[in-house]
């Protein structure tokens, strides 16, 4: 999130330049059709609408607003947003293709036209915005689970360890928010606990891991991951489920 923000004010800094005006078009914020913030779009994601706020967006003596939207390098997209309602304070876009443009940096250009006395309507300078598109993030879980088990031949009580089950749930991503694997416990018939380790890999490259951690064994084990992933052990199901929890990172759609 951090890089996607300098990257809007890089983007801001480097297409604004025009001079000033009187009660010039600004834009305040973007939204999605349910009035919630925006500034980031996933790839392939079911948006297809958007919500421009700001003021002097448009004159309601004149036309409707230019509106377009450019790449990184300035050069306007082959389909753009089409208006379906205009306001000063908002105005609203049709855009289906929104989900479909590649990973990157986008810029909405907002070029109003204002009525003058005896001249008719003249565009102003134009108002920006800036929007990114990221690829949807998966994760890969590997897991290694333990059992410490009690001997079956009573001549001999002493406790062993037993590797159960390890390997990667996954991929696991905003479609598929669940994981899950059934570990068998042939190998272990009287376990006495079990341990749970763990380790995520992200779309960019980096990691994270958690554990060993050991519980008894008529206890779940639960462990969080970075990125609103959690890891569980059912001993009574026998199974390992891993979970992508709810977004909740404001401005992501």
């Amino acid at each position: 999130m951090a890089a996607v923000l300098a990257s809007s004010v890089q983007q801001l800094a480097d297409t604004s330049g025009e001079s000033s005006a009187n009660n010039p078009a600004v834009i305040d914020a973007i939204e999605s059709t349910s009035q919630h913030p925006l500034f980031v779009i996933r790839h392939g994601s079911k948006l297809h609408a958007i919500t421009v706020i700001g003021v002097n967006l448009t004159d309601p003596q004149c036309a409707y607003p230019r509106v377009t939207v450019t790449n990184a390098r300035g050069v306007p997209l082959n389909q753009q947003p089409t208006i379906e309602a205009a306001l000063p304070t908002r105005i609203q876009l049709n855009w289906p293709g929104a989900a479909e443009l590649a990973p990157g940096s986008y810029v909405l250009h907002v070029v109003p036209k204002k009525k003058h006395f005896l001249l008719g309507c003249s565009a102003q300078p134009q108002a920006l915005s800036t929007l990114q598109v990221m690829a949807t993030p998966q994760f890969a879980v590997d897991y290694t689970l333990n059992a410490v088990c009690r001997s079956s031949d009573k001549a001999n009580a002493t406790a062993r360890d037993v590797v159960l089950g390890s390997g990667e749930l996954g991929p696991i991503s905003i479609d598929q928010t669940t994981a899950a694997k059934t570990i068998g416990m042939s190998a272990c018939a009287d376990p006495v606990r079990y341990t749970l380790a763990a380790k995520v890999s992200y779309g960019d490259g980096s990691s994270s891991s958690v554990g060993p951690i050991t519980q008894a064994a008529d206890a779940n084990i639960t462990v969080g991951l970075r990125g609103g992933l959690s890891l569980t052990w059912d001993p009574s199901l026998q199974q390992l489920f891993a979970r992508l929890g709810a977004n909740r990172c404001l401005g992501v759609h």
